[in-house]
């Protein structure tokens, strides 16, 4: 059992991360109601946790190789269990992000890439394939029992006993770390490139801000502008986020740029640009960011639907995106046979085949009234082609040069998976609040029987942008502004028709994404793979494949 005592202790970090992305996700209407805010501000909130983790995961492998990966993973679990405390006591949405989005992010960026090179570093041969087996099959679990857990205990108790649990148990890792060995770290010890961590995570945070904002602050011309002591920010009179994208697109220009100067004089970098060279990790990340940018809007947009729209609490939610954590769970169980049999290439792009299938089922029961039947079954093969891609690309892009690279082949998976998801967040909730808006403005012009006035009044609110509410509470504000009862119910039916109509136009984006990330398998390795150990020989030594 010691043996094993080490990847029990990692898997177990894994596990807690992932239970608490999946907390947050089934939770979303009782944390929005806790805290007296907007799905909005959710969506911010989400976004950020992933931008944070994306922003800053090649600075924590780089990290790992300066001070240790053991002492890293140590520091990013504090970091970690500080968040999470202060999460479950967040009063408001702002300390929410503090200690979620901001600091348990930190956390992650810190402990992520260390799990990937303290497992290479304590374990060899077989034993190493079998623990990269065992973090894929607690992935698995977490995704299936994830949802259960946490609806469970967000309905029975609240989504802040998660949190609370959550700094218990790092600390009870922290105490068991002692058992992990640490990786021999480079001679001489790598330095910091203090500017290139600065330009990409600027970069970064700028580009999904503006995507994040868009919403609100408008895509080209303004609608609630950014306002900084009492001073609307709206550059030549236009929208603040087309300026934030392009400013965050010049910045990553010139970390590319700031990495091949610092190559050219032999100083430190934050990631070896040379890596991205080999066609096989080019491939890997960029399909893994399109994927995740798809996954990532279909987390966000079936929440809203089961909760909002049809009133599910968190537990409802949970077994309800239970069948297609089954079919995650039951294809990763197959990722070493289909590795040894089939070429990487063919695996994903069937996976991504069949989970377009599953949207577009899924797509066809977005309804107010809810087809349980044909959900689950859209929903089991969603999780069918998710399990087919991730069991995947995990190998592909680790097994893509030598273990001495594992810090930075760390680092930049969960950069493109964090980057993704923040993307993926950030544009379908867009795409969802945006089509909520001007959904609701078609149906109420085309409603003769309401009032001129309120429909010009409902045309100049949803210029400003509409909240994903339950339809429920339409009826009482719209009664206090003077409309009759019956017209007052007969909105809120608009209102949910509009909900449906932007969540099947969400979706439908969703679906369309997912076909257009088939486009980046084809820098996936077109032949069989071995799972990936210490006996298997990199597929090509940095900068050997021609770009």
């Amino acid at each position: 059992m010691r043996k094993w005592s080490v990847v029990i202790a990692l898997a177990t970090a894994s596990f807690v991360m992932l239970l608490d992305s999946t907390v947050m996700n089934v939770s979303i209407e009782e944390v929005v109601t806790d805290l007296h805010t907007t799905v909005t501000k959710m969506q911010l909130a989400i976004t950020t946790y992933t931008l944070v983790m994306a922003a800053f995961m090649m600075l924590g492998g780089k990290l790992g190789d300066v001070i240790g990966r053991r002492l890293a993973f140590r520091i990013g679990i504090m970091i970690y269990a500080l968040g999470a405390g202060i999460t479950a006591v967040s009063p408001s949405i702002g300390v929410l992000i503090l200690g979620w989005s901001v600091l348990e992010g930190l956390g992650a960026a810190l402990i992520l890439p260390a799990i990937q090179a303290l497992i290479a570093g304590n374990y060899e041969g077989r034993d190493r394939a079998t623990c990269y087996g065992i973090l894929g099959a607690v992935a698995a679990a977490g995704a299936s029992a994830g949802p259960i857990i946490g609806g469970f205990v967000a309905t029975e108790w609240s989504w802040r006993v998660v949190f609370a649990s959550e700094v218990v148990i790092m600390f009870a890792l922290l105490l068991a770390s002692g058992v992990i060995r640490d990786t021999k770290r480079a001679d001489p010890r790598p330095r910091l490139d203090g500017m290139g961590a600065f330009l990409s995570a600027g970069g970064l945070a700028l580009v999904v801000l503006g995507i994040c904002q868009s919403t609100d602050w408008g895509w080209v011309l303004p609608k609630k502008a950014l306002t900084i002591g009492g001073t609307a920010i709206t550059p030549f009179g236009f929208s603040i986020v087309p300026f934030l994208i392009l400013a965050g697109i010049v910045l990553l220009g010139c970390f590319v740029e700031w990495e091949r100067r610092c190559e050219r004089h032999g100083r430190a970098r934050l990631v070896d640009l040379s890596l991205l060279r080999v066609r096989q990790l080019r491939g890997g990340l960029l399909t893994n960011t399109s994927v995740q940018l798809a996954l990532a809007g279909l987390f966000f947009v079936l929440p809203l639907y089961l909760q909002i729209l049809l009133g599910k609490d968190p537990i409802e939610t949970g077994l309800r995106v239970l069948p297609m954590s089954v079919g995650v769970l039951l294809v990763a169980g197959l990722a070493g046979p289909l590795s040894s049999h089939f070429p990487a290439r063919r695996v994903v792009q069937t996976g991504m085949l069949v989970l377009f299938a599953g949207t577009i089922g899924l797509l066809g029961t977005i309804q107010p009234k809810l087809d349980g039947t044909a959900f689950a079954v859209s929903m089991f093969v969603c999780g069918m082609g998710i399990g087919l891609v991730v069991s995947q690309l995990g190998n592909v892009i680790m097994s893509s040069a030598g273990t001495e690279h594992s810090s930075e082949l760390g680092g930049l998976q969960g950069t493109a998976q964090n980057l993704g998801g923040a993307l993926g967040t950030a544009l379908i909730g867009s795409i969802l609040l945006t089509g909520l808006g001007l959904a609701f403005d078609n149906h109420v012009q085309r409603e003769a029987s309401l009032p001129a006035q309120v429909r010009t009044q409902i045309a100049g609110d949803t210029k400003k942008g509409l909240q994903f509410v339950p339809a429920r509470e339409i009826p009482p504000v719209a009664e206090k502004e003077g409309l009759p009862a019956a017209q007052a119910e007969g909105l809120a039916q608009t209102y949910e028709e509009a909900q449906v109509s932007a969540l099947k136009t969400s979706v439908l984006g969703i679906a369309t994404l997912i076909l257009l990330s088939l486009w980046f398998t084809r820098g996936l390795p077109d032949r069989r793979m071995v799972h990936a150990d210490a006996e298997a020989e990199p597929a090509a030594p940095p900068g050997a494949a021609p770009a």
